[in-house]
């Protein structure tokens, strides 16, 4: 008896979390850098525009709790990952 994920499945689940880590921590990143292009553009300064990447923020962390939950909630009957 195996646990998990047969091998070449496990393989993929890997690489797909490994590739939603790497868009996690270069999507902010990337907002960051374009703060000054964001703050020229509007024509507003700088801490201004970190309000923008604020927001932005705030709203991944409420969709992450959000998809969190969802996932919970519809779980298989009987898993333990969702506990």
């Amino acid at each position: 008896m195996s646990d998990g994920l047969p091998v070449p499945e496990r393989y993929w689940s890997a690489l797909t979390i490994w590739l939603g880590i790497t868009m996690a921590v270069l999507d902010p990143a990337v907002a960051n850098v374009t703060l000054p292009t964001i703050a020229h553009d509007l024509s507003t300064t700088a801490a201004e525009s970190i309000w923008v990447v604020s927001a932005y923020q705030l709203t991944i962390v409420v969709s992450c709790c959000r998809w969190r939950r969802s996932a919970a909630s519809s779980a298989i009957a009987g898993s333990t990952w969702a506990e």
